[in-house]
């Protein structure tokens, strides 16, 4: 290639590296006819190119793989973890009666009224409902702070319908 030869051949002609932005001059630099077979450097640098972006594909497609499987496990733990909520109060192990329960299961899963399916009840208790190793949350560790600090009040709701 004629252009080729002369860029090689010229003096005074800088170029830029494109990728530390230093000037130098062109016939300095590794320019080669890419219609023909690639000098040996050329044929490494791509060589290594290519097994770079194998890696970073086989990397990626690693990393989405292991994406779905945790978002996949994730759904399919946060459901059961609800559905064990709500049959909670049939199992055993629940520090209450059972029938002496309400199910809220936002933000606290029951409200137990002991000693309320005998006719009198003596205390009221919140029951959250853990599965495994999970934790309070922010909201529902609120709650039992409220709770602990006799933050706790009835109010009677008196409304008086307008029927005409």
């Amino acid at each position: 290639m004629e252009t080729l030869e002369q860029l090689l051949r010229a003096r005074g002609l800088y170029v830029t590296c494109p990728n530390c932005s230093e000037s130098f001059e062109a016939r300095r630099a590794s320019l080669f006819d890419a219609t023909k077979a690639f000098p040996e450097k050329a044929a490494i640098l791509l060589s290594r190119k290519r097994e770079q972006v194998a890696q970073d594909r086989k990397r990626i497609r690693q990393a989405r793989a292991d994406l779905k499987r945790r978002s996949f496990t994730a759904t399919a733990t946060s459901g059961i973890g609800q559905t064990l909520e709500m049959v909670a109060a049939s199992l055993p192990g629940l520090p209450v009666a059972a029938r002496d329960c309400r199910a809220l299961f936002k933000p606290i899963d029951y409200l137990a009224f002991n000693g309320a399916s005998g006719g009198a009840v003596s205390s009221i208790g919140f029951v959250e409902v853990k599965t495994g190793k999970q934790r309070l949350s922010p909201i529902q560790r609120a709650v039992k702070t409220a709770v602990e600090d006799g933050a706790v009040k009835m109010r009677i709701a008196n409304h008086r319908l307008c029927l005409k």
